[in-house]
């Protein structure tokens, strides 16, 4: 009994909710508003100055000069890496074409 009941509080809980979207009527833009924001977005555009300040601009080149630095350091660490490797190699190998790998995948 109490399992019917639970299915009709639910069939009624859905019912209500159905019926609270019968008068609901799609909603209308006014006309013409889209070209309404393309104008106020261009007009704060066209009497605003462009360009760059200049903290912005000092903040962009010491992050593009850190940026090289950095990658120099990565460079340089791997050069010095592969000559060492290289030392050790060419102390254990007789031949240059032991070291050469010819795998494909």
């Amino acid at each position: 009994m109490s399992n019917n009941n639970k299915q009709t509080e639910k069939e009624q809980w859905e019912d209500e909710i159905l019926s609270s979207v019968q008068g609901i009527q799609r909603s209308e833009t006014p006309p013409f508003l889209f070209t309404r924001i393309q104008s106020r977005i261009q007009s704060r555009f066209r009497g605003a100055d462009n360009r760059v300040t200049a903290p912005t601009l000092a903040l962009g080149v010491a992050a593009f000069v850190a940026l090289c630095c950095v990658n120099i350091w990565v460079l340089a660490d791997s050069a010095i890496a592969n000559t060492s490797n290289t030392k050790a190699q060419s102390l254990q190998s007789t031949s240059a074409l032991e070291t050469v790998s010819f795998d494909l995948y």
